[in-house]
């Protein structure tokens, strides 16, 4: 198996108001934080919440993110879609009706698929690699979160030229 989730430890998931917080509209973390339970946000409201993070365990670093939708399916999203963090927040680059798009093609998660990230050799293998893909190479994992560099809008926009 060649991608691992990091699963639940607990359940726990606050109510999110529709619209974006304007305080978090502001905000700009400095690395990509990817927190459990966090909401997720299209450029224009809420539209789920971070279930699970999918790693390569061997390359250390981030495959794609697990999306609880408000109708409690749960559905696989490449990072492609993420542009930022602000504290737990996760925000899209893609609006309410892109996003709905990309939900009817992208693929359920299926637990059973992936194995469980042994946190303990994920920070083993974090520590040693120098070579990490930008915006997936972890920095920083916990039981609850990852963390990945945040690399400027200027060179996100090169890597898709490229």
């Amino acid at each position: 198996m060649s991608q691992a989730a990091v699963t639940h430890r607990r359940n726990v998931q606050a109510v999110e108001p529709e619209e974006i917080p304007a305080e978090l509209l502001q905000r700009r973390d400095n690395v990509v934080r990817y927190a459990r339970g966090g909401p997720l946000y299209a450029t224009d409201g809420l539209v789920g919440h971070l279930s699970q993070v999918i790693v390569d365990p061997a390359a250390g670093t981030v495959a794609e993110i697990v999306v609880k939708l408000p109708d409690d399916r749960r559905i696989v999203l490449p990072l492609d879609l993420v542009d930022r963090t602000a504290g737990t927040a996760i925000f899209l680059s893609a609006d309410r009706a892109a996003f709905a798009q990309v939900v009817t093609r992208a693929p359920a998660f299926d637990g059973d698929s992936f194995g469980k990230a042994n946190l303990k050799a994920l920070k083993a293998v974090v520590a040693k690699v120098t070579d990490k893909a930008p915006r997936r190479g972890i920095d920083q994992v916990g039981d609850d979160y990852v963390v990945t560099p945040a690399n400027a809008l200027i060179e996100r926009l090169g890597h898709r030229e490229s």
